[in-house]
């Protein structure tokens, strides 16, 4: 073979790169051969990523064709292709596509086939690029692609937009087939958008724009078109329209064809979305707003020209419209010029439809007007004012523009009245029937109906064409229930209209049909139905009022609420009852096979019920002959079905419809509630059946029904509806267990829209049951437990929706009775849906014995085992024996943790407990109590939690009972029980409104303990006795407070009567009771402070004992105005303070923030959750009054509210101070408001609050600040020069009670805004704070925070630019030319702008010091003292929130260390300064970089060998030093290459930790338990674990650096942290728990992150290990986590894309598997570790079928070379596992299999022709090689039967010997197989001990000796064998003897390890087992050294400690 043809043996990814291009040609054929045939995601294709480019690229251009092809099926059948993506298209459009047309075809190809593997997005940007290529040819071939794939993929798929933008570019383009192209793609494009496109190419030039438009004219007539290719991702598109298009071919013209259906789908484009918008205020006349007030007109007209071409633009930017809007709506209403009110119009109108819903909040004040000016009589400003109220018209809602439209249809002008009517009539003309219900229809009606009788005819004719026009849109039903009282003659006028009336938008589906036009015979009938039902209504509405008045209540209500029941109908009575209510004729079509007259039937039938009075409609009968006959419920058109839906829907709604019919329908709606077209109206009908009957009984029809349904579709959707239902009607009355049952069946389906049904209704249910409801789900598994928590979370801080729905909401009128309180139904009570266990048998006598135990180990297992028992029943009876009295006495048990122990265990028995808590909360109370004295905050807290789970299950009466409190108190020197116990109760006993007379006993007990807490020594025992003082006035009252002060001293009545006088202004006021019914839990007071303002009329109302009758919501508004405007009102509501003390009230709010119980403060816009929370936390806060003008919507009451403020700010400064965060945080919503006056006096309100709060030298703390200032900041953006200059005051005000440092990073959040006037403001405050603080305010620092506002020189906007080089300049005058320094590189245009403004201050050159050696020398002092100054200043403004003289005095007693004295110090000074010369600068710097470098070394190889160092101390002291490295991500590359020592220091350092250290602590903590020696070494020992675990998850969670662990490293770990996870010392350690937790967490980053192959291999061989050994711990661990392994396995072969984890190995791991079944089956007779053997064995088949699932039939080429696989139990796991995706032939074909199978048949073979089996032999040679006299033998024959048998696998019948063993015999073949070659055939002479006395010849007994010395390694001396030939030995030597029993005791103690296998073979083989020979016993001299060492150990290791 030439050197040409090398190539030819190259591999084929070696070909395809190859110089040579027949080469590569040869590489790309057999690319596309082994591309078609590779797996998927087979790793091999994973070699050519980066070749593809070179594919699409080869230089050779008929070579690069086979390129592309092998390209096109690579991108067809590979996984990863997608990454190519980029380059491949990119190389395609440099290379292929200005070639041959072959080539560029097949380029397309690819590129299109790209875009089926979900890379359309990228493949297009690829190809818009190319638009812009410079070669003709490439331009012309992408615009051609991209008009293919449009072709193909349709709109949806290839983005329209980007296209649309480059073809006005591309029709200009001077090659004309560029420009033929682009036409094409325009022509395409127009083909799926539609006229949409025409808006954003009419910049077109005219010839091409006419050509196009000739075309668009030819495509509008032709049919829509269909998207023929899918991406892979549509898969199930595709399906769809495949199997909609068999259908519609199937029913032959029933069903619905592909083409009808697609048009169906398809949504319309707008071609307001295909636009670019434009911004407009900026280009606005900067004098616009001057102007367009000026007197002249000339001036107006020319700004309102000027804006009218701006607003022209069809789709405008949203911004801050206000201030235009009002501008030119004060243009229309105001000016007197006709021409510019007409150019105003326009504007509003281009504005409107420009902004579309952003105009919204402009609507109602516009639309004004705009009314108000159609008095106007010239014809172009009318219909400019039409076009502008027409535009506006589409940015809101009809009900929105209600009350303004009413107005004016009421007006006195009627051109105003008539141009309403015709603006209501087009509007309604452009409204949806869902935006136009009866709520909204109905004031339009009433209105218009006043003007069909007005005297002018226009505004007669204009109410007709709105009436008919809402007629048209909503139907009969909506509008003809308003139209009864109408006459005849109008009646017909008005379907007249809606018979012309043309409806501007698309119908929708569920909307009512529209009135028929021939209404001559049908009219009077319809007036009639109507006028009759509705004097029913009326009557019955008297009727109701009658009854509630006279006190017949209950009898009224039984007929309102009663739902009609009836018996089942025979089928004769049903036919009886249709044949009256329906013609023979439509009874006939219903039953007609053709659906069409089906339908029409069906039609006739709803028509029918219309006009039916509802009780003679056979409600019973028309449903079962719905549901009879051929077709029934499950017709095969879905038109009749839906009709049919719709027919039970009216019967539900407007007939007596009963269970009986339901429950004939109920099974044919839940049957259709998942098809795609019924499914809508099945719902429908649905919910109209649960109103009309009972919600309940039809959800637990619909559950039981529809989950037990096999189609997964039905389950889902019933789910989803009972979701929504459960909001609409409540679960008042329902089956609650039931429902949640449901939910568990539906998570724990397969199908994922089960799940997420299920999810629903599990979030429809919180929001009524609370969080609470997820104790019924604790069993489940724990990734569906976090889908429930997040839905919980979702629903925290909502309340229960109200029903809207369902027979127990009160009247439609608004009425609000306070009888029907009585019979609504009760709460949900969670008691109701629990299961409580007695688990009084579990607490045995044994059990509390225990509990008392002397030892506390046993009284810590006791503790766990209630804990277990606990934890089982989850809801306990009360029923719990002698536990509570046990567990209180181990609340003072003398270890800690047993305490903290016995206070969790008392937390989870009050939540289990329930409300029978109050049975035992006398026993455990004054246990819990007396913990509260412990001086651990861990405990206390821990007692608190358990007093406030066991007070929430009871009330706080008991708790006084007995005197529990007082006694408690009673003592002085529990200072910490006092303080803790006072604060708890100042918080409890303020939410309780009322004591029992028991509990206000032992509460009046306590007072005098109180009163000697307000005089204790300590500081916090005083606060809070002073802050519990209004608490307890509460509840007993001053005078009795007063009365027990005369038991005190004469110093101390005076104190505390001064205190209770201060306390006295701080005691809530008490809320009158809303009603006489007790509840059945206290509410808290913060509660009943909130009071609505409707509610003060109802509770005066009960208050003065009134019983008139109930009002209309109307008349109740009416009669609150009256109160409230009456003197006696106001006098009430004004006695109150505005503003209420609540101790610790801000305290209480920041904690819940910071552990996210309430929302932070963070919002662009508020949001209503927001808004609601800050109400809710005013409430105890503020007064009644000042609560309702917080909160009113109207400004006006908001503007009082801030005087209200105002006032207190003098009066009640300490409540001001109180409630300072809820008044900042309100003040930003008023931030967001758009009235000026309301930001006007918050602003003023906001200086007075801080000029006293600088005055008084308060702090504010990040919690008040953090949600004020960012939204202050806001408002210094504002246009309005009086609102900035307010908020620059506040922002000055702001740095002298808040930290300077702070203030300068929120004003650098500031900066991050497209307000360009906010950041020049901010830039302004900034330099404020360098010039007024220094350079140290700047944070993070100086250079960060000056690079930063460098980079604002480039804004685009002056002022910005102008604003942030005054900044630096003051930076700069501050501290000089380090500024260019700390701005860092600016462009050439930036700096010299920085310069010249530096140069132009002039300020900081002319006080520098002149650069001078000496000059530098002598004022070394000064600028020290001047860094100290500021260092000074920075310090107090970075720590101002805390006490400013202690921080003076940190200040003033620091002193800095004395220098030492040195001679020549002045001589040193005075010496001049040497200068560098600059060529040795560079070699400088890198001589220190090398320098650097290896000291950097140095000290980390140091840091890490001291890791594993025995000091404890040295390794906390590395540890803490290894992660400070790790916080730098910057310095984590240095410890890559030390990755392995740390490990393995680690797990030295955690063994030893194990076995030295805690031995030790165990120790000492045994014989001194009551010291503190022990905790002080079990704390170092813990802090010792938790420091190297720390290194360890640090070294795991950052992949760069797990990546570099290797294996042995890896393995010791696993096993070190193993072991140290099950150590049961461990367990009892203080803070166990956490430690536990962390050590889970770094084996899920293990899992995560480190290389896959070391990691699960080193858990298989720690499995083997264990397995081996007794420790079931060990095991279980291993088994725990080899089982989540099982689930990662196909991410561990194939890591996702951008992972740094090499990819597993799977012959390695199923090596280890191959291991353990092995040892599996030695293990398989041994009933000591049989469940753990059974364990480990499914263990193992559960990884292998998680291998098999991903690798395949390839998992053959993994196992071929394993030894003993034929036997082994891995080959039929496997096959097994292969037969799910294989079959058995394809599995028998492989040639791995095949290999395997033949060497079995071999053997079976030999056997069948008579031989004895090999294994038979080989077991018989096992036995004589594990006899101790036939060891020889058996030796010899296993060499022969290896030679026999070269293939056979006996290494695996050894491998549970010793390994001391295993290398005997490997040696003893080794000598065989030499003596062989030396001639030496026999057998090898034994001599045994029983042989000694048989003579030997001298020729023997040397070459027995030669064997041993041989065996030995000893030299063979050379014996002359000729002289001993004849002679005879009487007996052996000595010497010989010895080596003989040397030889004897070898064989017996290798023999020793061969028992049990030897024992094992025979009995595998039926024959008696070969007795083991025992080994010798150790001698004494042997044991005496042992005993030596170990005392040497143990006084080495006392000498240490």
């Amino acid at each position: 073979m030439t050197e040409e043809d090398e190539w030819k043996k190259l591999p084929t990814d070696q070909k395809c790169q190859h110089k040579s291009w027949k080469a590569r040609s040869e590489g790309y054929k057999e690319c596309v051969k082994q591309f078609a045939q590779w797996d998927e995601g087979s790793p091999e294709f994973s070699k050519y990523l980066g070749l593809i480019k070179k594919f699409v690229t080869d230089s050779n251009e008929l070579v690069r064709i086979q390129g592309v092809e092998a390209v096109k099926v690579f991108v067809e059948n590979a996984n990863v292709a997608k990454k190519t993506c980029g380059e491949g298209v990119s190389g395609i459009i440099a290379k292929c596509l200005n070639t041959k047309p072959r080539l560029k075809e097949a380029a397309i190809d690819v590129c299109l086939m790209y875009i089926e593997i979900d890379r359309n997005e990228q493949a297009m940007e690829e190809l818009i690029k190319g638009f812009a290529s410079k070669q003709p040819k490439v331009c012309t071939a992408c615009i051609e692609a991209s008009t293919k794939a449009l072709s193909l993929f349709g709109s949806k798929v290839i983005l329209v937009k980007p296209l649309v933008k480059e073809i006005p570019g591309l029709a200009d383009h001077r090659d004309k087939n560029v420009r033929e192209a682009a036409k094409a793609l325009a022509i395409e494009i127009y083909r799926w958008v539609g006229p949409a496109i025409k808006a954003s190419l009419q910049n077109l030039n005219p010839v091409m724009l006419k050509e196009l438009e000739e075309e668009w004219d030819k495509l509008s007539s032709g049919p829509k078109p269909v998207q023929t290719r899918f991406m892979r991702s549509q898969q199930d598109l595709k399906d769809k329209m495949e199997a909609k298009a068999a259908a519609a071919a199937a029913t032959g013209g029933e069903g619905v064809a592909p083409g009808e259906q697609v048009e169906e789908e398809q949504e319309t484009v707008d071609p307001y979305d295909l636009l670019d918008p434009v911004e407009i205020l900026s280009k606005l006349p900067k004098v616009f707003y001057e102007q367009i007030e000026a007197k002249k007109w000339q001036e107006r007209k020319e700004m309102l020209e000027a804006c009218q071409k701006l607003c022209e633009n069809p789709k405008i930017e949203p911004g801050d419209f206000g201030d235009l809007v009002k501008s030119l709506k004060k243009v229309v209403s105001k000016d007197t010029n006709v021409m510019l009110v007409t150019i105003a119009a326009k504007c509003l109108a281009g504005l409107a439809r420009g902004i579309r819903k952003k105009f919204q909040p402009f609507a109602v004040s516009c639309v004004d007007s705009i009314f108000q000016k159609f008095k106007e009589k010239k014809p172009n400003v009318i219909a400019a004012l039409q076009d502008a109220s027409d535009a506006i018209y589409s940015t809101v809602t009809p009900q929105a523009l209600s009350e303004t439209c009413i107005e004016h249809l009421a007006s006195k002008n009627p051109s105003i009245r008539e141009q309403t009517g015709l603006f209501l009539a087009r509007g309604f003309s452009k409204s949806k029937s869902s935006a136009l219900n009866k709520g909204t229809v109905k004031p339009y009606v009433k209105a218009l109906l006043t003007n069909i009788d007005h005297s002018t005819p226009g505004v007669r004719d204009a109410a007709y064409q709105a009436l008919g026009m809402l007629l048209k849109i909503c139907g009969d039903k909506v509008v003809m229930p308003f139209l009864a009282d109408v006459d005849n003659l109008k009646m017909e006028k008005i379907k007249e209209y809606a018979g012309k009336a043309q409806v501007a938008v698309k119908p929708e589906s569920s909307a009512a049909k529209p009135a028929s036009v021939n209404v001559q015979q049908k009219a009077p009938a319809k007036t009639e139905s109507a006028t009759s039902v509705a004097t029913k209504s009326k009557a019955k509405e008297t009727k109701k009022k009658v009854v509630k008045g006279g006190g017949k209540k209950d009898e009224s209500k039984k007929s309102e609420n009663s739902k009609p029941n009836e018996a089942p109908l025979s089928d004769m009575a049903v036919e009886d009852q249709i044949a009256d209510f329906l013609t023979s004729e439509v009874i006939t079509q219903l039953g007609n096979a053709n659906w069409k007259e089906r339908l029409e039937g069906l039609q006739s039938v709803a028509q029918k019920l219309k006009l039916s009075d509802r009780k003679s409609i056979p409600c019973q009968a028309l449903v079962k002959t719905l549901g009879s006959g051929r077709q029934g419920w499950k017709d095969t058109n879905f038109n009749c079905l839906n009709e049919k839906f719709g027919i039970v829907k009216s019967l539900a709604e407007s007939a007596e419809f009963s269970k009986t019919s339901a429950d004939a329908c109920l099974p044919g709606l839940i049957e259709k509630i998942g098809d795609v077209k019924c499914g809508k109206a099945s719902k429908e009908a649905l919910t109209a059946v649960a109103e009309a009957t009972d919600f309940p009984w039809t959800t637990e029809v619909l559950l039981d029904a529809g989950l037990s349904h096999k189609n997964p579709k039905i389950q889902a959707e019933s789910l989803s509806w009972l979701a929504g239902a459960v909001e609409e009607f409540g679960l008042a009355g329902s089956n609650v267990k039931l429902i949640i049952a449901k939910i568990k069946v539906g998570l724990s389906a397969t199908n994922p829209g089960v799940r997420n049904a299920a999810l629903a209704v599990l979030r429809a249910v919180t929001l009524f049951i609370g969080a609470k409801v997820r104790m019924f789900f604790e069993s489940e598994k724990p990734a569906i437990l976090q889908q429930i928590d997040a839905e919980i979370e979702k629903c925290s801080g909502q309340s229960p929706p109200v029903p809207t729905r369902g027979g127990n909401l009160k009247s439609k009128g608004g009425e609000s009775d306070v009888e029907d309180e009585e019979d609504a139904p009760a709460e949900l009570d969670m008691e109701d849906l629990v299961t409580r266990v007695n688990i009084a048998d579990k607490i045995t006598d044994s059990l509390i014995t225990k509990l008392s135990d002397k030892n506390w180990k046993l009284r810590k297992e006791a503790l766990e085992e209630v804990t277990t028992i606990i934890n089982e029943a989850k809801f306990v009876e009360s029923t719990l024996g002698d536990l509570p009295g046990a567990l209180k006495k181990r609340l003072g048990d003398s270890n800690k943790i047993l305490v903290s122990t016995s206070l969790t265990i008392l937390c989870q028995l009050g939540a289990a407990l329930g409300r029978n808590c109050k049975v035992h909360v006398k026993t455990v109370a004054p246990g819990i109590v007396g913990v509260l004295a412990d001086s651990k905050p861990l405990v206390r807290q821990a007692a608190l939690n358990a007093m406030n789970q066991w007070l929430e299950n009871t009330s706080l009466s008991p708790w006084f009972e007995d005197e529990i409190m007082s006694s408690a108190l009673s003592v002085p020197k529990h200072t910490f029980l006092r303080t803790e116990l006072l604060n708890w109760l100042t918080e409890k006993m303020l939410a309780v409104p009322k004591l029992t007379t028991s509990a206000k006993d032992g509460l009046e007990a306590c007072v005098k303990h109180l009163y000697a807490c307000c005089e204790d020594r300590t500081a916090d025992v005083r606060a809070k006795a002073q802050a519990a003082l209004p608490a307890f006035i509460y509840h007993l009252g001053m005078e009795k407070m007063m009365r027990s002060c005369g038991k005190l001293g004469p110093s101390s009545v005076n104190t505390v009567q001064g205190l209770l006088e201060k306390a006295k202004e701080h005691v809530p006021a008490r809320k009158a009771k809303a009603s006489s019914k007790p509840k059945a839990a206290p509410t808290k007071i913060e509660v009943k402070v909130e009071v609505k303002p409707t509610s003060t009329s109802e509770q005066d109302k009960s208050s003065s004992g009134d019983t008139a009758k109930p009002k209309t919501a109307a008349k109740q508004s009416k009669s609150t105005k009256k109160l409230t405007s009456s003197k006696k009102a106001a006098e009430e509501s004004d006695t109150g303070p505005a503003l209420i003390a609540v101790p610790n009230g801000k305290e209480q709010r920041m904690k819940d923030e910071q552990k996210l119980k309430t929302i932070k403060w963070v919002f662009d816009t508020p949001r209503e959750d927001l808004v609601t929370q800050i109400k809710s936390q005013f409430g105890p806060c503020v007064g009644s009054t000042l609560a309702t003008e917080l909160f009113h919507p109207d400004f006006q009451h908001h503007i009082k509210a801030i005087g209200i403020l105002t006032q207190s700010l003098n009066q009640q400064w300490e409540e001001t101070v109180g409630t300072i965060d809820l008044i900042l945080r309100w003040m930003t919503l008023r931030f967001y408001d758009k009235n000026t006056t309301v930001h006007l006096k918050a602003l003023e309100y906001l200086k007075s609050l801080f000029e006293k709060l600088e005055s008084l030298d308060y702090r504010m703390n990040e919690y008040e600040a953090g949600a004020f200032i960012p939204h202050l900041l806001t408002k210094i953006g504002e246009p309005k020069e009086n609102i900035r200059k307010d908020v620059h005051v506040i922002c000055h005000q702001v740095t002298k009670v808040y930290p300077a440092g702070k203030m300068f990073n929120h004003l650098m959040q500031g900066l991050v805004t497209k307000n360009s006037r906010q950041k020049t403001e901010c830039l302004d405050e900034l330099g404020y704070l360098i010039v007024s603080s220094g350079l140290g305010v700047c944070q993070p620092s100086p250079p960060k925070a000056l690079k930063e506002i460098a980079t604002h020189i480039a804004d685009r906007d002056n002022s910005v630019r102008s604003a942030a080089l005054n900044v630096l300049v003051c930076a700069y005058n501050t501290c000089g030319d380090v500024v260019y320094k700390y701005v860092g590189r600016l462009n050439e245009k930036d700096m010299s702008m920085l310069e010249e403004r530096i140069k132009r201050s002039g300020k900081y050159n002319a006080d520098a010091p002149p650069p001078a050696p000496k000059t530098v020398a002598k004022t070394l002092k000064a600028p020290a003292q001047k860094t100290a100054e500021k260092a000074k200043i920075c310090t107090s403004d970075l720590h101002s929130s805390g006490n400013p003289k202690q921080n003076a005095t940190e200040e003033s007693d620091y002193k800095m260390p004395d220098l030492l004295p040195t001679d020549m110090a002045d001589e040193l000074l005075q010496e001049p300064d040497i200068e560098i010369p600059p060529k040795f600068i560079t070699k400088l710097a890198e001589y220190r970089s090398r320098q650097s470098n290896a000291v950097v070394n140095v000290i980390l190889n140091r840091i890490t060998s001291t890791l594993a160092n025995a000091d404890m101390d040295e390794c906390l002291k590395s540890a803490h030093q290894l992660d400070e490295i790790m916080k730098r991500s910057d310095k984590r590359d240095l410890l890559k290459p030390r990755v392995d020592i740390i490990l393995t220091s680690s797990s030295i350092q955690l063994r030893m930790a194990m076995n030295r250290y805690m031995p030790d602590c165990a120790l000492s903590n045994d014989a001194n338990a009551e010291s503190g020696d022990a905790d002080h070494k079990i704390l170092k020992v813990e802090s010792l674990c938790k420091c190297v675990l720390s290194i360890n998850y640090a070294i795991w969670k950052c992949p760069e650096l797990a990546i570099c662990a290797s294996q042995n490293p890896i393995h010791d770990y696993v096993h070190a942290i193993s072991k140290m996870m099950i150590d049961k010392r461990v367990h009892s350690l203080p803070n166990a728990q956490r430690l536990l937790s962390f050590m889970n967490y770094i084996i899920e980053e293990l899992l995560r992150n480190a290389n896959a192959t070391y990691f699960v291999c080193g858990l298989l061989k720690m499995l083997n290990t264990a397995l081996d050994g007794t420790d079931a711990d060990h095991i279980n661990l291993a088994f725990r986590c080899l089982w989540r392994l099982c689930d990662r396995v196909p991410g561990y072969i194939s890591p996702p894309e951008g992972s740094l984890r090499p990819p597993l190995k799977p012959e390695q791991v199923l090596l280890e598997i191959h291991e353990i079944f092995r040892s599996c089956s030695r293990r398989a007779s041994s009933s000591a570790n049989q469940e753990q053997t059974v364990t480990a064995v499914k263990t193992m088949r559960s990884l292998t079928f998680s291998l098999c699932s991903s690798l395949g039939i390839r998992v053959f080429d993994e196992i071929q070379h394993f030894e003993g696989i034929q036997a082994s139990e891995l080959l039929s796991t496997v096959i097994k596992s292969l037969r799910k995706d294989y079959s058995m032939a394809e599995i028998d074909a492989h040639p791995v299999r095949q290999r395997i199978s033949a060497s079995v048949v071999e053997k079976k073979e030999n056997i069948a022709n008579g031989e004895v089996s090999p294994e038979k032999k080989l077991s018989q040679i096992v036995k004589k090689v594990g006899d101790s006299e036939l060891t020889k033998q058996g030796l010899q024959e296993l060499y022969d039967f290896k030679q026999k048998y070269p293939d056979y696998d006996t290494e695996s019948r050894f491998s549970n010997m010793t390994p001391l063993f295993l290398n005997y015999i490997r040696r003893s073949l080794q000598t065989i197989e030499q003596d062989r070659k030396n001639g030496f055939t026999g057998p090898a002479t034994v001599l045994k001990a029983s042989d000694t006395n048989k003579r030997l010849t001298v020729k023997e007994h040397l070459e027995h000796i030669k064997m041993l010395r041989m065996k030995c390694g000893l030299p063979v001396d050379s014996v002359s064998m000729g002289q001993a030939e004849n002679k005879t030995v009487p007996s052996p030597s000595h010497e010989t003897s010895d080596i003989i029993g040397a030889d004897s005791k070898l064989d017996k103690s290798l023999h020793s390890g061969l028992a049990k296998s030897v024992d094992l073979a025979s009995k595998a083989e039926g024959e008696p087992p070969v007795s083991s020979i025992p080994a010798r016993p150790a001698t004494s001299n042997t044991m005496e050294s042992l005993k030596k060492r170990l005392e040497k150990i143990k006084r080495d290791s006392r000498k240490r400690n």
